[in-house]
C-alpha cells in the first residue's frame, strides 16, 4: 500500500525519530536505567511497524528496531517476549533476503544469531543449536568476501554455537576457534575485541570444566576474570552481570577442583554482592542466580580452612 502525501510527510520525521530513540534506549541501558531503556526501545519498534505496513522500504529499519528491543527484553529477563520479538525479526529478514539476498545477508545472519541466544535462554536446546549452526554458515561466507569486516562476526557466532552445543567436545572446538580468531584480530586492533574475548573465554573454560579438566579450566577462568574486570572498569553498570557470572564460575571451578579455595571464596563473596544488587533491580533475571551463588559461597566457606589453620 502506498503512503498518502500526509503519511509521507510524517514518515520523513518518523524515521529519523525512530533512529534517535534507538540511540537513546542504548544510552539509557548503558547508564543502568534499564526500565526507561525498555520503554524507549518499544517506541521505535512500534513506529517502524506502522511505517513498514504502509511502505515495505521501512522493513530493514523495523528489523533493527526489533533486534534492539529483543536484546533489552532478554537482559531484563523477559525471555518469552524477547524470543517472540526475535522470531518476528528473523521472519522479516527472511522475506527481505529472499527478495535481495546480497543486501540482507548480514541482517539475516544477525537475526538468526540472536535467535540462537534467545532459544538458549529459554532452554530450547535443539532449536538453539540449529539456529547457531545456521548463523555460522553465512558469517563464514561473508568473512571470506570481507574478512576485515566479518571475522569478528564469525567469532561471535561461534561463541553462540559453543553455548548451544550439548556436546562438550563440540562446544570446546567452537570456543577455541572463536578465541583464535579474536586473538588474531587483536594483533591488528589491540583491545578492540576484549569485551567479546572475555565472554568467549568464559565459554572456553566451561567445556573443560564439564569434561573434568578442572586445572585447565581454572587457568582459563583466571584469564577470563581478569579481562572481565577490565571491561567492568570501563563500563561498570553494563558489565556487572557479566562480571558476577565470571566471578561465580571462577569460584565454582575452584570448589570443584578443591584448590585455591580461599581465592574461590573471595570470588563467590564478590559475586554475591553484585548479584544482590542486580536481583534487587531485575529480580526475574537474577533472583535464581543469586540463590545459586549464595549456595556456592556457603559451600566454599565450609571447604576453606580458617586463616592460620593447618
Amino acid at each position: 500500500m502506498a503512503l498518502s502525501r500526509t503519511q509521507q510527510a510524517d514518515a520523513r520525521f518518523a524515521a529519523p525519530l525512530g533512529a534517535t530513540l534507538m540511540g537513546l534506549a542504548t544510552a539509557l541501558w548503558g547508564l543502568g536505567r534499564s526500565q526507561e531503556a525498555l520503554a524507549v526501545a518499544r517506541e521505535p519498534a512500534g513506529l517502524y511497524r506502522r511505517l513498514a505496513r504502509a511502505d515495505a522500504a521501512y522493513r530493514p529499519q523495523l528489523g533493527n528496531a526489533l533486534s534492539l528491543l529483543s536484546v533489552v527484553l532478554s537482559r531484563l529477563g523477559l525471555r518469552a517476549e524477547a524470543l517472540k520479538v526475535t522470531k518476528e525479526s528473523v521472519a522479516l529478514y527472511r522475506r527481505l533476503a529472499s527478495a535481495d539476498p546480497a543486501a540482507h545477508a548480514v541482517g539475516l545472519a544477525q537475526a538468526v544469531n540472536n535467535l540462537a541466544r534467545r532459544r538458549s535462554a529459554r532452554n530450547h536446546k535443539r532449536r538453539a543449536l540449529r539456529s547457531a549452526q545456521e548463523a555460522v554458515t553465512p558469517y563464514r561466507q561473508l568473512a571470506r568476501a570481507e574478512p576485515a569486516v566479518h571475522r569478528r562476526d564469525v567469532a561471535m557466532a561461534l561463541g553462540n554455537l559453543a553455548r548451544a552445543h550439548s556436546s562438550r567436545e563440540a562446544s570446546l572446538a567452537a570456543a577455541e576457534e572463536s578465541v583464535a580468531i579474536l586473538l588474531d584480530l587483536d594483533q591488528g586492533d589491540p583491545r578492540v575485541h576484549d569485551a567479546l574475548l572475555a565472554d568467549v573465554l568464559s565459554l572456553l573454560a566451561a567445556a573443560p570444566a564439564d569434561l573434568g579438566r578442572l586445572r585447565e579450566a581454572a587457568e582459563v577462568t583466571t584469564r577470563a576474570l581478569a579481562m572481565m574486570r577490565e571491561q567492568a572498569a570501563i563500563n561498570p553498570v553494563a558489565r556487572r552481570g557479566d562480571l558476577a557470572l565470571a566471578l561465580a564460575f571462577h569460584a565454582r571451578v575452584r570448589a570443584g577442583a578443591g584448590t585455591d579455595l580461599a581465592e574461590g571464596l573471595a570470588a563467590a563473596t564478590e559475586a554475591v554482592g553484585l548479584m544482590r544488587e542486580l536481583a534487587a533491580e531485575v529480580p526475574q533475571m537474577y533472583a535464581s542466580s543469586l540463590a545459586e551463588v549464595r549456595a556456592l559461597e556457603d559451600r566454599l566457606r565450609a571447604l576453606t580452612p580458617p586463616p592460620g589453620a593447618g
